[in-house]
């Protein structure tokens, strides 16, 4: 049998050719580490080369995540203080609801989405000018613009704009108000009638 022995080095000739055009070349799989910075695939590239890339993006990745977290804990605490406010009560006019020493966390924008304020509503706020005071205030809502009202008999009487009228269900209060009380004329717009809770130790609304 005669053997072609051409034929076999060309074989051998090809198959070291298509060997060596992939030595030079990146698999689909050292691309994929590449991409990710990791230079181990890459056949120009010595044990510390690998080291120093690893610990080059790594030192990166640690920055950035911390860029992160600074960026973050910024934009929360300026969202925080705008939107919320954290207060100590400092006298007794709110008791038995709040006491001395209690913390509340405010809401400041409660109000300034369409929802307005209500009845029973507890509120912080700066009283006007002619109240001597060096702190806000803090009271609860009791009477709405355009309505009159007259404390009387230990209660609080509401008589509306309709002429209708409606006595208070107040569970909250330390004891019923010792003292009489009208208001001269209807509460103006955008005005409310406030009151504490511990209605006989306090300055409120009905002081005028």
């Amino acid at each position: 049998m005669q053997i072609d022995e051409s034929d076999n080095y060309s074989n051998g000739s090809d198959n070291s050719e298509n060997n060596g055009a992939t030595l030079g070349e990146s698999t689909p799989e050292c691309q994929a580490y590449e991409e990710w910075g990791d230079f181990s695939c890459a056949s120009d590239t010595q044990p510390g080369d690998n080291a120093a890339n690893q610990k080059k993006f790594g030192l990166k990745n640690a920055i950035r995540e911390m860029l992160i977290i600074i960026t973050f804990a910024v934009v929360l605490f300026f969202g925080i203080n705008i939107t919320m406010q954290n207060s100590v009560i400092v006298s007794g006019s709110m008791q038995p609801t709040l006491s001395v020493g209690e913390r509340v966390l405010i809401y400041k924008l409660a109000y300034k989405f369409g929802h307005s304020p209500q009845r029973g509503d507890i509120i912080v706020f700066t009283p006007p000018a002619k109240v001597p005071h060096d702190t806000d205030y803090i009271k609860r809502i009791i009477g709405m613009p355009g309505e009159i009202v007259e404390i009387k008999d230990g209660e609080v009487i509401i008589h509306k704009p309709d002429g209708s009228s409606i006595t208070l269900d107040e569970p909250y209060i330390a004891a019923p108000p010792n003292y009489y009380y009208i208001s001269p004329a209807p509460i103006p717009e955008d005005n409310y009638f406030v009151m504490s809770d511990n209605r006989n130790s306090s300055a409120d609304s009905h002081g005028g």
